[in-house]
């Protein structure tokens, strides 16, 4: 790539001679124009904090793009703890069209944990045909599917004040 140009249209005017002195016909190029702007994009918060199987949304908003193409191999999952996609159910889809932004749905989660999306490089182009390069990481949300337990103490005393714990 380039260096010291600014983002402007350019030509390519170039000649060669020999050492005997012959010169080639000038060439001229076709205008072209350089291009500095690389695409970016931003992950929204999660559309929930906690979940016991989704559905999460996130809003990817992209910024310098002619072209969008979020594909489905561009979306990591990102997960602690038992928390995933359930194997039968589970899915991610995309939605949207245009340059501006897609949506991504997380359905069918199970286990307990948080969840997050990364999206790798490659799914938006600029007008110069330059790509996004960086790897966007989202913010997590928590899955949970462990049902609280309540306790009595003190136990098998049913004539005694008892103390109630939610956990």
């Amino acid at each position: 790539s380039p260096t010291g140009l600014n983002e402007s249209r350019y030509l390519i005017i170039a000649g060669v001679k020999d050492n005997s002195g012959n010169e080639s016909p000038t060439f001229i190029s076709n205008e072209f124009i350089f291009s500095n702007i690389i695409p970016t994009l931003e992950i929204s918060e999660p559309s929930v904090e906690y979940t016991k199987s989704g559905d999460v949304v996130y809003t990817v908003t992209y910024s310098d793009a002619s072209t969008v193409d979020l594909t489905l191999d561009k979306i990591v999952l990102v997960k602690t703890g038992t928390a995933d996609l359930d194997s039968e159910t589970g899915i991610i889809t995309i939605s949207g069209e245009g340059n501006i932004s897609r949506t991504i749905t997380i359905s069918n989660l199970v286990g307990d944990g948080t969840v997050g999306i990364e999206i790798l490089p490659g799914s938006a182009l600029s007008s110069s045909g330059r790509t996004d390069t960086l790897t966007v990481t989202s913010s997590r949300f928590g899955v949970d599917n462990t049902a609280p337990t309540i306790t009595f103490e003190p136990e098998n005393s049913p004539t005694a004040l008892a103390s109630l714990t939610v956990k």
